[in-house]
């Protein structure tokens, strides 16, 4: 009898666990797709480094929506370092797109030493909280995003673009569902004379191999 009362107790604890679980996956679930909706594409939106914080403004490049990256003032050193990269890689691209483009990475509307203007890219992030650098990827990477991603390597490596930082969160889907690399600011820069380093990401690199060994070996873990 002890024993039945016993286990019929334990039923009604699990089962009201199991509801309370359900119920908070509900809630949580609920509150991730209403952040998600205000990072549709529509709107400019400004991540401030300093502050970890990401808001919307009413700001266009000619009607066009942008992601502001404005950089932190009062980082620590990794930090600096990374901006500086990133600054000096996206002011190559920049300048590259206007003669020849490449349709897989990130349009750039303006490169300064406080902050970037990119194109709006679709993304998940919302919230400070949040990373919000973390894209909307359908759950299966497809092979035309491997192909897509591959073909903006080869071009990143023919301008001496060691990208080296290849995982999914970097890519992001654009208004017409085009994938789009994106966040320079772990790569590598090789004079294309010598394929010396001229600087290394900062990650730490294998040294045995060549820098477009080691970039071709990091995109294999895609």
């Amino acid at each position: 009898m002890r024993k039945t009362l016993k286990r019929s107790r334990k039923l009604k604890r699990n089962r009201k666990l199991k509801w309370t679980t359900i119920k908070y996956k509900k809630r949580k679930n609920k509150q991730m797709n209403n952040k998600r909706m205000k990072r549709k594409l529509g709107g400019s939106h400004v991540f401030n480094m300093e502050e970890n914080d990401l808001y919307e403004i009413a700001e266009t490049y000619e009607g066009h929506p942008f992601f502001r990256k404005e950089y932190a003032k009062n980082g620590d050193r990794e930090q600096k370092e990374r901006q500086e990269k990133e600054i000096f890689i996206s002011k190559i691209l920049m300048e590259k797109q206007k003669e020849n483009p490449h349709p897989n990475i990130v349009h750039f509307f303006n490169v300064s030493d406080d902050f970037i203007d990119m194109e709006e890219l679709e993304t998940s992030a919302t919230t400070a909280s949040d990373d919000p650098y973390e894209q909307y990827i359908p759950p299966k990477i497809t092979q035309k995003l491997i192909q897509d991603m591959r073909s903006a390597k080869d071009y990143l490596q023919s301008l001496g673009i060691i990208y080296f930082d290849w995982h999914i969160g970097n890519v992001g889907k654009s208004k017409n569902n085009v994938y789009k690399l994106f966040d320079f600011d772990n790569t590598g820069l090789i004079d294309l004379n010598t394929n010396e380093w001229i600087f290394k990401p900062y990650e730490k690199v294998n040294n045995k191999f060549s820098p477009k060994e080691i970039d071709d070996k990091q995109f294999d873990k895609f």
